[in-house]
């Protein structure tokens, strides 16, 4: 028999898991069955595909199940080039034991997908350091959306976290740049969404759906107003629904600067005085973070991206934070 020593990384997850990433060649149903004859033991002893894996413990193998991996390796991902992972690095704006967290620019996705070259967990493995751990992706942010984004140094913190925005008592806060002016300075959008085939160049589309649609619950306040053609406003989203606040937002008549998806041709104002000229892309910004885990609390704040802070200095608006947070009144309610 041969034996592979758990990492860290791997640390947490059922063994059948953990058969299914190393060998992935052999058929899922077949591995239950090694495994329940005893061709796959946990420290030498036959134990069952459920059992949770602890780091550094021993998995053995039959030879003969070695004999079934293909003689080609498998394809591994393309390695980064030096400059990716310079830029990557350069997205780290606070480090925890357990966590990163980035500022992610806009115009890069989170997770790869069709026609994506690019993406921050394709990105991952610059993050690593000397450890032989993979970073994990926590959550995601809209491609276009820039700001904070929680990376787990391990699979155990990304268990944590992602449990903490399960549980929806992770705080975040977003900044955006809207058209016009909402008629209360504070208030909340409590909108079900769904997702609607458009039959257009991009086939699914966020919708405000009343009879199946998914909660969504966002609440926001104006910070401030420039000729009440546009408005910073801060959001506080309760739920992560794609789109949410993009959707949320153009429903209210207030689309974000730059949604041409959901506010069209309005959401590109363009004005006559003040020679003041907005960057024809999405403004909107995730500016704050705070969870709170077992692993410890995470709190950090990303500043503007270059066209958000142009706008801000052209509108005449200070790029700090100023009020109180809409967190602060809620939590107390």
């Amino acid at each position: 028999m041969v034996h592979y020593t758990i990492s860290e990384d791997d640390a947490g997850i059922r063994l059948d898991q953990w058969c299914k990433k190393h060998c992935p060649f052999i058929p899922f149903g077949a591995l239950h069955k090694l495994i329940r004859k005893g061709a796959i033991k946990v420290d030498n002893k036959k134990t069952d595909a459920s059992t949770r894996l602890v780091a550094h413990q021993q998995i053995y193998c039959s030879d003969a199940l070695l004999a079934e991996q293909p003689a080609s390796p498998l394809p591994s991902a393309p390695s980064l080039s030096l400059a990716k992972k310079k830029e990557a690095l350069g997205w780290i704006i606070k480090t925890y034991p357990h966590a990163f967290v980035l500022n992610k620019p806009a115009g890069i996705a989170a997770q790869g997908g069709t026609g994506l070259t690019d993406s921050v967990d394709a990105r991952l493995d610059a993050l690593k350091g000397e450890s032989d751990v993979r970073p994990k992706l926590v959550h995601r942010i809209d491609k276009d959306t820039s700001g904070v984004m929680i990376i787990a140094r391990t699979r155990i913190a990304a268990a944590e976290l992602t449990e903490a925005f399960r549980a929806k008592t992770t705080r975040k806060r977003y900044w955006a740049l809207v058209v016009g002016v909402p008629d209360h300075p504070i208030g909340s959008i409590n909108l079900p969404l769904g997702k609607r085939d458009v039959h257009q160049k991009e086939k699914m589309r966020v919708v405000i759906d009343e009879h199946a649609g998914q909660e969504a619950l966002t609440h926001y306040r104006v910070v401030e107003s420039w000729h009440g053609l546009v408005s910073w406003l801060e959001l506080f989203p309760v739920t992560g629904r794609t789109h949410q606040l993009r959707v949320h937002l153009e429903h209210i008549g207030h689309p974000i600067v730059g949604d041409g998806k959901y506010g069209g041709a309005f959401a590109f104002p363009t004005f006559a005085q003040n020679d003041v000229v907005l960057a024809k892309q999405l403004h909107l910004h995730a500016r704050s973070i705070n969870i709170k885990s077992p692993l410890g609390n995470i709190n950090a704040t990303a500043p503007l991206p270059e066209h958000m802070q142009h706008s801000w200095e052209s509108c005449g608006f200070a790029s700090d934070d100023h009020g109180v947070s809409l967190w602060e009144l809620y939590d107390v309610l």
